[in-house]
Parts: C-alpha cells; sequence; structure tokens
C-alpha cells in the first residue's frame, strides 16, 4: 500500500489536530494558542463533529486572539466516517469524539501532511515537542503509557489493575509517521472505530484508548514515549513530582513540562483533579496551584460563542432525549431498527421513538457494565428495603 501523503517537500510537512463537540470549542482553542505559539511551523487542525459549516466554526471563534486566524477547521463531511448519521448515534458524543480521532488523523495525511500529532483538546503545550519530532524520524507511531514505574500496593487509587482496564497508554496523544506503514495502522483504528468504541470497562473496552494496547504487537517501529514531561496528568504525578523553578518553568522530575493533560479539569473546580486519585494532594505539590490557575486563566481568556454544555446528537430531531439503550440498538443493528436510514430523523419514521422504547426492557445485559449496574441495582434495592425494616422494627419495638 502506498502512503496517503503526497507532500515532496524535503522535510516533514508537520499537523497537530485535536477533536471536540461544539460544546467544548474553547477548550480546542486555547489548546490551538499553546500550540502556535510553541510550534508555528506547524499546521494546526480543529475537528468539529457536530456538523457545522466552516463558516459557522469561523464565526464562533472570531472573537478570538488573531494568532488564531491560521487554524484550518475540519467538518464530519471531511473526515469520511463510514455512515456518519448512524455513527455518531450509536455512540455518546463523547464516544463519538474518541472515535473520530484516526478519521481525522487519515484527513491530516490526505491533506499532505507527513508528521502529525493528535491531541485531546483539554491540553496545554508548554515547550516546542522537539522529541517528538525526532523520535519520527526513526518511529512509525509514538504512544504515551500510563505508568512507567510499578506503583506500590498500598490501597490507594488507581492501582495498576485500573490501567489493564482503561489502557496502558493514554489516548489523549499518539504521534504518526506518514507510512505505508503508518497509515496502515489508522486505518485499522479507523475500522475498529467504526463500530467497537464504547465505554464497557468491565467488558474490556474503554473508547479508543483500550485498542492502542493492541499497536505495539500489530505494527513495526512502534515506540512508548517515556519521557515524564510529555503527557502528563493525574495519572503521573505520583511517579513524577511537578515543581516551579525559578526562571517559571515547570519541570515533572527532572525533565522540562512539554505537554500537560488537564483530564477531568473543571473550570469552577480546578482542583478537581484530586477526585480522580487519592495518591497526590495539592497540599505535598505546590507547583500543582499555579498550573491548574495558569491553565485556567488562560482557559478564561478564550473567546467563542457560548453554547450549551450538550451537543445536537443528544436529541433525535423532535427533540427527544436520546437514551443510551437506543444508540446500543443501532450499534448493534437490531433486526426491528434495520430499515432505519437516519437513526436520528422522527419525521420519516413518525413511530420511532415508540419503536425505541420497545427495546428497553432487554437493553441491560447488552454490555457487562449496564448488567453489573443491574445486579448492583438489586443489591442496592434489597439493602435499602432490609434497613427500611430494621428501622421500623426498631422505631416501633
Amino acid at each position: 500500500m502506498e502512503a496517503l501523503g503526497k507532500n515532496s517537500e524535503p522535510f516533514p510537512q508537520r499537523a497537530i489536530l485535536t477533536v471536540v463537540t461544539l460544546s467544548h470549542l474553547k477548550y480546542a482553542l486555547t489548546l490551538a494558542r499553546s500550540c502556535l505559539a510553541q510550534e508555528p511551523q506547524c499546521t494546526f487542525y480543529i475537528a468539529v463533529v457536530d456538523c457545522l459549516s466552516k463558516s459557522d466554526l469561523q464565526e464562533r471563534s472570531r472573537n478570538s486572539t488573531k494568532s488564531l486566524a491560521s487554524i484550518r477547521w475540519l467538518t464530519i463531511e471531511e473526515l469520511h466516517l463510514p455512515d456518519w448519521q448512524r455513527m455518531a448515534f450509536q455512540y455518546t458524543p463523547f464516544e463519538f469524539v474518541c472515535a473520530c480521532k484516526p478519521f481525522a488523523m487519515l484527513a491530516g495525511r490526505r491533506l499532505g501532511h507527513t508528521d502529525l500529532v493528535y491531541l485531546d483538546a483539554d491540553m496545554w503545550l508548554y515547550q516546542p515537542m522537539d522529541e517528538v519530532w525526532e523520535e519520527l524520524k526513526t518511529s512509525l507511531v509514538l504512544l504515551t503509557p500510563h505508568l512507567v514505574q510499578p506503583l506500590p500496593d498500598d490501597g490507594e487509587f488507581p492501582s495498576e489493575s485500573e490501567y489493564l482496564r482503561c489502557g496502558t497508554f493514554n489516548g489523549g496523544f499518539i504521534a504518526i509517521h506518514g507510512s505505508a506503514d503508518g497509515d496502515s495502522m489508522l486505518e485499522w483504528w479507523c475500522r475498529r472505530m467504526a463500530n467497537d468504541c464504547i465505554v464497557d470497562i468491565m467488558g474490556g473496552i474503554f473508547v479508543d484508548q483500550k485498542w492502542l494496547n493492541l499497536v505495539p504487537g500489530l505494527f513495526p517501529s512502534v515506540k512508548s514515549l517515556r519521557h515524564p514531561g510529555y503527557n502528563a496528568g493525574h495519572w503521573s504525578l505520583s511517579q513524577s513530582s511537578i515543581e516551579k523553578r525559578v526562571d517559571g518553568h515547570f519541570f515533572i522530575g527532572d525533565s522540562p513540562l512539554v505537554l500537560f493533560h488537564f483530564s477531568k479539569f473543571l473550570p469552577e473546580d480546578p482542583y478537581s483533579f484530586e477526585r480522580q486519585q487519592s495518591r497526590v494532594k495539592l497540599k505535598k505539590m505546590p507547583a500543582l496551584k499555579p498550573l491548574m490557575e495558569g491553565y485556567w486563566r488562560e482557559l478564561d481568556q478564550t473567546k467563542s460563542t457560548p453554547v450549551s454544555s450538550g451537543s445536537r446528537f443528544d436529541r433525535l430531531s423532535c427533540g427527544t432525549v436520546i437514551e443510551p439503550s437506543w444508540r446500543e440498538a443501532i450499534r448493534r443493528g437490531h433486526a426491528s431498527l434495520r430499515d432505519i436510514a437516519d437513526p436520528f430523523d422522527s419525521s420519516a419514521t413518525p413511530s420511532l421513538v415508540e419503536r425505541y422504547r420497545q427495546l428497553e426492557s432487554e437493553s441491560s445485559d447488552w454490555r457487562v457494565d449496564w448488567k453489573y449496574a443491574k445486579k448492583r441495582s438489586k443489591w442496592s434495592k434489597a439493602w435499602k428495603k432490609f434497613r427500611r425494616r430494621i428501622f421500623d422494627w426498631w422505631s416501633h419495638r
């Protein structure tokens, strides 16, 4: 297979990409500002999967800084998704964004880029990615592991078993060197994402991320980027501490902090990351406070047209909120729904809502996570009933 790119320039044409729904456009624009400052030679792409035109996207970001004028936009049609209406319906917005990652990277290849880096939108780039571009001279794929050293068996959260469930590598960063093998990896990843990008942790799948476990074995020249300053996040803080030096630069261990992933960051609660793990507290790593507050200020400076917290893919065309079981029925290709051309369009199928609801009684057994929740719910109800009886007995004894 020939590589997709057609770039004839003597040096790799570099691109950085991110994928969001419109509700997270503010995060993507914030990331863009840092990337364009640190990597001005790169083309920065934002794929917004809510199916808006490029003129709409440019209008929504019109009030942002002038430096963001060079952003390139990718619409959902340009990602070349297989039957995008069905794919958008079968996933939650979070799952759908994750599923679109490799499609966005392939779009970058079609546009002639040779070296591509995908970044989740909730990141900030502090230094140029020199190590990444250097590694891509000899590696086709770069991944960042969640763990680079063993965790102690101390009962704290997360443990190593959590990373076995959710994935060895963090899906917020992936770098690809365009070649026949690099393109083959992306095409394989696209095939998996077309129907198997769900959150079913007990069932062994966690969106796009869990599939990355297979990449080092399936494809040649895959490297684990162990530099602690790349894709650092709440998962890495117990392995390497962050400090802010007198020159104002952040270091993680002995390495400069290049890319921090503000996963689960809430602007209204900058320290919410502490609830994602129990190994590191803010008071024990004081440099976290200026790090979080600095990102909050950058996010606050980003101007974009306000939108609701949801996605246009949350509802049917009639306004009815889509239930998880309806999405799963479409993903599974349920026999009773195979005649539906557009699963969002209730006007074309007047009985659509009723047909979806008829499947809800059987849906709790469709995913392992759902089976577990159903079982736990039964025990919870039994326990509440038992407690009520004990309380009644105690009150009337």
